[in-house]
């Protein structure tokens, strides 16, 4: 009878550990810090405007036929950073996204992929951004796509104009706990 008693109690000590390290890593992950750290390899209209020094008359060529045909595509590397401030380590297993230009949602999608991050330490994860933009630019035609890819002319490559949410997931044992809400990411910082 003693015997099975300690076995109970140390079977629910194992367990109940298990259950503080599982919630020490959700703590971990909801004090982390979210940053939009660079926005890189942006195209538009199949024109690399990462290093933009000015449009060649192919370039508005192609993005003549682009409006035309009511559809310019739009696609750019972001890399979000993750800083782990805590004592412990934390783990992304999931990922979804949404990216916006002036406000508008242009783009959604969902990393997979498992991130650690360790005590103190910090990890990068990149998203693949592809959109159309015919939309957001049709108003003003031409003179609206240059003005995007003018927005990119700081030295760290990012727009004010581009922000980024992500609702991180983290994995419990078998189970999933997917944050609340989105956490915003601006990159005018």
């Amino acid at each position: 009878m003693k015997k099975g008693i300690i076995i109970l109690v140390a079977g629910f000590l194992f367990v109940s550990c298990g259950a503080v390290q599982q919630l020490a890593k959700i703590t971990n992950l909801k004090n982390c810090n979210f940053d939009l750290r660079k926005i890189e390899s942006v195209q538009v209209a199949g024109i690399n405007v990462t290093n933009f020094n000015g449009f060649s008359a192919t370039d508005l060529v192609n993005l003549a036929a682009c409006v035309a045909n009511k559809k310019i595509p739009v696609v750019m590397g972001v890399q979000v950073g993750v800083d782990n401030p805590g004592a412990s380590s934390a783990t992304v297993t999931r990922m979804e996204w949404l990216c916006t230009v002036d406000n508008k949602q242009m783009a959604t999608g969902v990393v997979s992929d498992r991130y650690s991050i360790p005590a103190g330490g910090s990890v990068t994860i990149p998203l693949k951004v592809s959109m159309d933009a015919y939309d957001l630019f049709s108003s003003s035609g031409v003179d609206a796509v240059k003005a995007f890819i003018n927005s990119f002319s700081k030295d760290d490559h990012t727009s004010s104009r581009v922000a980024v949410k992500v609702k991180p997931t983290v994995e419990l044992g078998s189970a999933t706990v997917t944050m609340p809400n989105y956490i915003t990411l601006i990159s005018n910082k």
